[in-house]
């Protein structure tokens, strides 16, 4: 059985902190954690060719719009960090490949929640250890 863990992250470009706190919060978690000592984290163990479909849950606490676009990516060696991941112009070959959001690109209105299922769809042909990836989101002015 392989254990399949998937983090959510947040891709931040040029953002000061001063910016980050007083201006915006978007948050995501799962929807229903089936792993209570990392509730922040989607971890599985699935067989290949097993399917298993789950929920992200988007949250805007802040009093703005926002659009927000998310992609699965693969996760590679960091260069010096903790956790790291292709960039979404890269060639995905395992968890960015083997995830489908329902939807990539969403509005999300000011103080609103958003559910965004996805599916994870393990190759009969992969490889069976540990795989980790993350389900990236960006967040733009609309």
């Amino acid at each position: 059985m392989r254990r399949i863990v998937l983090c959510l992250s947040l891709l931040l470009t040029l953002i000061t902190p001063s910016f980050w706190a007083s201006t915006w919060w978007v948050g995501w978690e799962p929807l229903n954690p089936l792993d209570i000592n990392n509730p922040g984290w989607f971890i599985y163990n699935l067989d290949r060719g097993e399917t298993y479909t789950d929920v992200l849950l988007l949250k805007n606490t802040s009093d703005k719009r926002w659009k927000i676009v998310l992609y699965p990516a693969d996760y590679i060696a960091p260069s010096g960090g903790w956790f790291d991941v292709k960039q979404r112009t890269e060639i995905m070959k395992k968890m960015g490949k083997w995830v489908t959001l329902e939807e990539s690109e969403v509005i999300l209105e000011p103080n609103t929640t958003k559910q965004i299922p996805f599916t994870i769809s393990i190759p009969l042909d992969s490889e069976p250890w540990e795989t980790s990836g993350a389900i990236m989101m960006q967040q733009f002015d609309p």
